[in-house]
């Protein structure tokens, strides 16, 4: 399996790359952070593993996307645009489109999770004039390797669901590095398109 390539920005780092192969050795070089030497000091370990390279100083950036674009954030799939509707700001990540679009659209984004945990918080507006057979949103934590850790949303289809908050205590995964999914799927029929609104997301 060839390497995926991230690029984060997490506590502030002015630019991280890592390589993430099947063994999750870490083969890239960090610049310095605000997170400090205890951050430089796992990365630099004996092991030289994601796993032990886990931020103290967990959360989500541009979580509300206020850049306007889609920083620090992995978008696949159909459709990821942003859009001036908002729970606050100026900008929120819009998944699919008010036309018609065929599969999944996602966006993603790696979290070193903190010593503590801390609570994750995310709004969503999913507008679904379908049943969730066909046409859906969901939210879920996984691993860097797609492994599902935990569902936040279940596949949900109503017609306008308005601005719904969804909180996960992350104390499960105390020092681990996993990965925020948030996924619209439309089947592309034409008369019922679905897409949905995601915003301020955040770890406290």
């Amino acid at each position: 399996e060839a390497p995926r390539r991230y690029d984060l920005r997490a506590c502030r780092v002015r630019r991280i790359l890592w390589t993430l192969t099947p063994t999750r050795t870490v083969v890239s070089q960090l610049l310095p952070s605000i997170c400090g030497a205890a951050w430089l000091r796992s990365v630099a370990g004996s092991s030289g593993t994601l796993g032990s390279a886990a931020a103290a100083c967990g959360r989500v950036t541009n979580g509300g996307f206020e850049t306007g674009d889609f920083q620090d954030w992995i978008t696949s799939g159909a459709s990821e645009t942003i859009s001036p509707t908002a729970h606050s700001g100026s900008y929120s990540a819009e998944l699919g489109l008010g036309a018609p679009t065929s599969g999944d659209s996602s966006v993603s984004q790696i979290i070193n999770v903190g010593p503590s945990g801390g609570t994750l918080t995310l709004w969503y507006w999913v507008t679904c004039p379908d049943t969730v057979q066909y046409d859906w949103f969901t939210a879920s934590l996984q691993t860097t390797q797609g492994v599902v850790l935990a569902t936040l949303v279940p596949k949900t289809c109503v017609a306008s669901s308005g601005w719904t908050q969804v909180t996960y205590n992350l104390a499960a995964y105390a020092g681990q590095t996993i990965v925020l999914v948030n996924t619209n799927h439309d089947d592309n029929y034409v008369g019922d398109p679905t897409y949905t609104l995601l915003d301020d997301v955040s770890i406290q």
